[in-house]
């Protein structure tokens, strides 16, 4: 997978909304985040269940938008 997105010419091109709250996915993230064409974006809350909390607080659509900088 790092292969993959690694040979993205766009920057960013992968945008990963991770929780710190859920250690794994904090792994996952950290492992691609040194990748030129990936934008990891930090939440506090949500856990394994990030895309439900930005549904639930409305962040969601705005993110699906290409907004990422104004959400996270």
């Amino acid at each position: 997978m790092k292969t993959t997105i690694g040979e993205s010419t766009e920057e960013p091109k992968t945008q990963i909304f991770v929780s710190s709250a859920d250690k794994l996915d904090m792994v996952h993230a950290e492992y691609l985040s040194d990748l030129p064409s990936v934008k990891v974006f930090q939440l506090q809350s949500g856990g394994h269940q990030v895309v439900k909390l930005l549904r639930d607080e409305g962040r969601l659509p705005k993110i699906l938008r290409g907004e990422f900088e104004k959400v996270a």
